[in-house]
């Protein structure tokens, strides 16, 4: 039987004045991926991946020397295997407020996730997210003062597990069921199921972490035994063993940054993330549109003329707007009310104008206008190289409200309103709302009565925005996206409503996810 030596490095990576030594660690294009990110989530991202860096490369130069090593022929250290052998090096990173956890194992497939434990608002529907039905039973037995952190752990579980496979949140949390309660220490995790794709269930180990106060942590690896080596250490005390500088470019110095809003979290579900707002969305004015093609599809009775507005994409990307028929600047053909056919016209449309990789953007409807797209374009090819829906649940999902298109106007209006969906300068010129009121209806109508076809999961990643006060999704129906895609899915929580798009909170993460198809990551 093979015995799994995981070393896990718990850093404390909230450190200020670490950063400038923490983008000396990393190369180039994972600087300016990770400088895009806002205050606190980009210094600490920052210091994650720095800290990932020094410790994968001191598995391999003894720099810092890791007590797991064992010296090779020519002194220096080496993962090696129970035959002597060198092996492969498997590394897994996550990150909850200070801290950031970094496994390491040469073994198998290892995955680490580290979680915040934050009071949930909606802690049952968060249960039914991620929990099996015999889960849920059995962790409704635990004491009331602790489902909160039992859930969280249960997530911390599952979640590294999914890592060691190589989907994380693409795969589906319910396929990983574990037993409730803590097994603190070597005690492995009690595994009861795993996706088909995992193998048998005792080819795996899953063991919780020691983490600090107010944090849960597991970490799994594809071995049928194993033991962990934890150990705590700061992001300072890395840098100061670190070796010389080796990315070719000094950090670029940065402008100070506005301190985060502090916002109250109505969803405090983990699977996703919340960013704070940083740069205004004129911030890349000037710069030139280079770059993989953006083709935006707008919301339901919107047009192309807001992504107009979009040149704070530039120099990652080049924004392409793109109008229904019947709308914008396509207002003098017919409404298409036909799922088929609609998708069918924005699929040749866009084919027409593709000139290498790009990027599907939806909002709202055209979430699942730009869900259709990218399935009748990996038929056509080339396949686009993200998905990126905003405002709407998952295809599989029901929407997050009751159908609204068949009220009669006021009604009809005044449900709009409620639900975040309609602008309020548009609720005041009354001629603009009866040239409007046919087509946000005709649009709705598709939107509400849209039924996913029977199609395989997307070979693209996925990443979902939502507004946290957005009556149109809910945690759940978001949740629903990881299902769309054999790949990562990320899911962000933005401050406000339906219409978020002209924020500057959701400009820096859509940004800093383009800019990491300009300048992928690889670790190594």
């Amino acid at each position: 039987m093979v015995l799994a030596v995981i070393s896990v490095w718990l850093v404390n990576v909230d450190d200020e004045a670490a950063v400038p030594q923490a983008m000396s660690c990393l190369p180039a294009s994972e600087q300016d991926r990770i400088g895009a990110r806002a205050q606190p989530h980009r210094r600490r991202a920052l210091c994650a991946h720095a800290a990932l860096r020094i410790l994968a490369s001191a598995a391999t130069t003894g720099t810092p020397p890791l007590p797991e090593l064992a010296p090779d022929s020519r002194g220096k250290p080496t993962l090696r295997g129970r035959d002597g052998r060198p092996r492969r090096l498997r590394v897994s990173l996550s990150h909850a407020g200070a801290y950031a956890a970094v496994s390491l194992c040469a073994e198998g497939p290892v995955g680490v996730d580290i979680e915040a434990v934050d009071r949930l608002p909606d802690r049952e529907r968060f249960a039914r997210g991620i929990m099996s039905r015999a889960e849920r039973d059995a962790w409704q037995a635990v004491p009331e003062h602790a489902r909160d952190t039992e859930v969280i752990r249960a997530f911390t579980r599952k979640e590294a597990v999914l890592k060691a496979l190589g989907t994380g949140l693409a795969g589906d949390l319910r396929q990983v069921a574990t037993e409730p309660g803590p097994t603190w220490g070597d005690q492995p995790v009690r595994l009861r199921r795993l996706p088909a794709a995992a193998g048998p269930l005792d080819d795996w180990t899953v063991l919780d972490l020691a983490a600090p106060p107010g944090l849960c942590g597991a970490v799994a690896v594809h071995a049928p035994a194993a033991t962990v080596h934890q150990h705590r250490t700061t992001i300072a005390e890395l840098l100061r063993a670190a070796p010389p500088t080796r990315t070719g470019r000094p950090p670029r110095p940065t402008a100070p940054e506005p301190a985060p809003r502090a916002t109250v979290r109505d969803r405090g579900d983990r699977p996703v993330q919340s960013i704070a707002p940083t740069r205004s969305a004129t911030a890349l004015d000037a710069e030139p549109a280079t770059g993989p093609q953006v083709f935006c599809l707008p919301h339901a009775g919107g047009s192309s003329a807001h992504f107009h507005r979009w040149n704070w994409l530039a120099p990652y990307a080049r924004v392409v707007p793109v109008d229904l028929p019947g709308h914008g600047r396509r207002l003098g053909e017919p409404l298409v009310t036909d799922w088929d056919r609609l998708a069918a016209d924005l699929t040749e449309s866009i084919a027409a104008q593709v000139d290498g990789p790009y990027v599907l953007f939806g909002h709202s409807l055209g979430a699942l206008l730009a869900f259709e797209v990218a399935h009748r374009m990996l038929n056509r090819g080339p396949a686009p190289a993200l998905l990126v829906a905003a405002g709407r649940n998952g295809p599989s999902a029901e929407p997050g409200y009751r159908p609204i298109h068949e009220l009669p106007d006021a009604r009809f209006l005044s449900a709009l309103h409620a639900l975040g969906g309609m602008p309020e300068g548009l609720l005041r010129q009354a001629e603009l709302l009866r040239m409007f009121l046919p087509v946000l209806r005709a649009d709705l109508r598709l939107a509400e009565r849209y039924e996913r076809p029977a199609v395989p999961p997307l070979p693209l990643p996925v990443m979902a925005f939502a507004g946290h006060d957005d009556p149109m999704t809910n945690d759940l129906g978001l949740l629903a996206w990881k299902r769309e895609t054999t790949r990562s899915c990320e899911l962000v929580f933005l401050d406000g409503t339906h219409f978020f798009l002209d924020s500057p909170e959701f400009a820096g993460a859509l940004t800093e996810r383009i800019a990491r198809l300009v300048h992928p990551v690889t670790v190594g």
